[in-house]
């Protein structure tokens, strides 16, 4: 498996939580959010990593055994982190021009797709990333992708249409969106140049993810 991206810890800590609870319920009831929500995020996890973590009937939920090897290795990492949150000082103010910051292009995506980072997404410190993302003409999302922060969306330039939830919805320059948390998401960039734009989400204010 190829290294993991940093921002799918909060989907594997949403695992973790129903791992433990046995329960989608039980353990949407602890993080504050829907189970159908919790769900969809699990599913999408299971897809970015090509294996099925859990086993899902009417009355249980359990692991698969490959869950249970993804879940024994995670463990420690998980409870690391919830023990390195406490503690932190407060980061460095940081004043930065995009110009400046060399766009990291998504994987597998023939560089069509990519984003300028502000903040280190590994640095536990920030409890906010502001970032700029780049699509070129025909660039796209192409899967529903949720994420388990609120986070906006503020259309610098270029012509897109959003999938928000069930709906497409076309957008442009000037535009503002507003995504709740799990909400499914994704883009295609189907103006004449490049689709860009700000992009703000909260990170690491969820419930705790391990005890």
């Amino acid at each position: 498996m190829d290294r993991m991206s940093p921002e799918l810890l909060p989907a594997i800590a949403a695992f973790a939580q129903v791992a433990r609870h046995a329960s989608f319920t039980r353990a949407a009831a602890q993080m504050g959010v829907s189970p159908s929500a919790l769900s969809q995020t699990v599913r999408t996890l299971e897809a970015r990593l090509g294996v099925r973590l859990l086993d899902r009937s009417t009355r249980r939920v359990g692991l698969t055994e490959l869950g249970r090897q993804f879940l024994d290795a995670a463990a420690p990492g998980l409870a690391q982190l919830a023990q390195a949150v406490e503690g932190l000082e407060k980061p460095e103010v940081i004043v930065a021009n995009e110009r400046d910051i060399a766009p990291v292009p998504m994987p597998d995506t023939n560089d069509s797709w990519a984003t300028t980072r502000f903040m280190d997404p590994a640095d536990l410190r920030h409890d906010m990333h502001i970032t700029i993302v780049t699509f070129k003409p025909g660039g796209s999302i192409p899967f529903a992708e949720t994420h388990v922060m609120e986070h906006g969306l503020f259309v610098i330039e270029g012509k897109a249409v959003y999938r928000l939830n069930r709906d497409w919805v076309e957008v442009g320059p000037g535009d503002f969106m507003w995504l709740r948390a799990f909400c499914p998401q994704c883009c295609y960039a189907g103006g004449p140049g490049n689709f860009r734009y700000l992009l703000y989400k909260d990170v690491n204010r969820h419930a705790p993810i391990w005890k």
